[in-house]
């Protein structure tokens, strides 16, 4: 969705200036809404339940607010809103070797000292951002 410019709004799509990959704010309501309608459709039944806690059928429109703010969360993160978000120096006093790492997570370990990054398996959930 964010590299198709079949999902642009029309305003954008005549812009020559327009690049993919595509923020939030370029992307059509239709688009999102044929995605969040995709992704219901495509979901595991271990992850459809989560799902199910967001679906409205009662507008004219089936809609699905968990579906919704997790695109509104990637998309966060992919248009780099988050570029200026302030890293701690080494002598920083205000880190205590801890911290949150790029994906949200701590970086620490249970000593309070920096862990270190390690390789994680594949996953064998169906992740409709990074596998769709």
């Amino acid at each position: 969705m964010s590299a198709t410019a079949e999902s642009l709004a029309p305003q954008f799509r005549d812009d020559p200036t327009v690049e993919p990959p595509y923020s939030s704010s370029q992307i059509s309501e239709t688009a999102i809404h044929r995605e969040i309608l995709r992704i219901y459709a495509m979901a595991r039944r271990e992850t459809k339940p989560v799902y199910d806690l967001g679906r409205d059928t009662a507008g004219i429109e089936e809609e699905n607010w968990v579906i919704r703010w997790m695109l509104w969360h990637v998309f966060r993160y992919r248009d780099n809103r988050n570029k200026n978000r302030r890293t701690a120096s080494p002598g920083d006093k205000a880190d205590s070797g801890g911290g949150i790492s790029p994906d949200g997570g701590s970086n620490a370990s249970p000593n309070g000292q920096a862990a270190t990054t390690s390789t994680q398996a594949p996953s064998r959930y169906w992740d409709p951002v990074r596998n769709g």
